[in-house]
């Protein structure tokens, strides 16, 4: 991030600049703290997921980026956000906002139906709901002492 360059009359010294150093040096202090993916770091795809009753609840924040730069994927049992956020600032204009491209990878948990899952943006967050396979309940199975059904057919001999 570059800051703007102020000059005050009869000065070259640029204020604050001492701690544009500082800042630096702690900005790579705390990467080798964090093991969360570039697109979090940079401010774009912080994540919550929630266990509901009949499905799982994905929300993502995605500040400033419009629907249509968005996009989502399903497959091989991974959850794929990626987009991007365009920037209107020209150079030497100061901003603390991120922008570019961003992409987060989610694992789609087991029992998860990832051929079903919806998607909704508002406000700046994009929520999935992926639904849970349903898991069918056991069948009695009554054990019979004739042949009947398919049995009187496979085990009847031959005359």
């Amino acid at each position: 991030m570059r800051r703007p360059l102020v000059r005050f009359e009869n000065s070259s010294v640029v204020p604050f600049s001492i701690f544009d150093d500082f800042d630096k040096e702690f900005g790579r202090l705390l990467e080798g703290f964090s093991n969360r993916e570039h697109s979090v770091k940079s401010g774009f795809g912080a994540c919550d997921i929630e266990d509901k009753e009949s499905h799982f609840l994905v929300s993502l924040d995605l500040p400033g980026i419009p629907k249509s730069e968005i996009h989502v994927e399903a497959a091989d049992n991974k959850l794929k956000v990626w987009g991007e956020r365009k920037s209107e600032k020209k150079e030497g204009d100061y901003t603390e906002r991120h922008w570019g491209r961003f992409e987060r990878v989610i694992p789609i948990p087991n029992g998860a139906d990832e051929r079903n899952i919806e998607a909704h943006y508002e406000s700046g967050v994009l929520s999935l709901a992926i639904p849970k396979l349903r898991v069918p309940e056991a069948k009695i199975i009554e054990i019979k002492e004739k042949k009947e059904g398919i049995f009187s057919k496979l085990l009847e001999t031959k005359k």
